[in-house]
């Protein structure tokens, strides 16, 4: 009986047969293991990234919503042919830039860029921040006297400002 308990024994781990399945059982199972986490890795990693750039895409749309400027007071120079646009930030944005100003009338329509924005003092800035005043100068605009005029500004943002004067 112990002889044929040792043959059994003997042929059982000799078979190639039954330890074939049982090897490929453990390579799938880690390489599916292993291919589950790297998707895990990867679906974390693309969510971050969405994270990331769903919040600077919400905090530029609040800085934006966040600014206000004020036309304080719009003056054509007739003999020189400049207009003077003061402006005021009124909102709870700093770093507010202007981009482009647009001048028109019912049939007429100009864009200015490069704008040269500076403080009452006169001193150049690149933007003006919260409570703070400036205005910019447009030379050799030609306008009709006692004509209505609109002028608009467009911000580094993408926000529009506008107002309406009398030359």
């Amino acid at each position: 009986m112990k002889g044929r308990l040792i043959k059994k024994v003997c042929r059982l781990l000799l078979d190639k047969r039954a330890v074939s399945p049982a090897v490929s059982s453990t390579i799938l199972t880690t390489a599916v293991v292993t291919l589950g986490f790297a998707v895990l890795y990867w679906t974390y990693a693309r969510s971050s990234a969405f994270n990331t750039e769903y919040a600077d895409v919400m905090e530029g749309n609040l800085a934006r919503i966040k600014e206000k400027l004020v036309f304080e007071y719009v003056f054509y120079d007739r003999s020189s042919t400049e207009l003077d646009a003061y402006l005021m930030n009124c909102g709870t944005a700093d770093d507010v830039h202007l981009v482009n100003v647009y001048l028109s009338n019912s049939s007429w329509h100009q864009q200015f860029s490069n704008i040269d924005l500076k403080f009452l003092n006169g001193t150049s800035t690149l933007g003006l921040d919260t409570q703070e005043e400036g205005y910019f100068k447009l030379v050799s605009v030609d306008l009709v006297a006692e004509t209505s005029y609109s002028i608009r500004v467009m911000t580094g943002r993408g926000r529009w400002f506008d107002a309406t004067f009398i030359a």
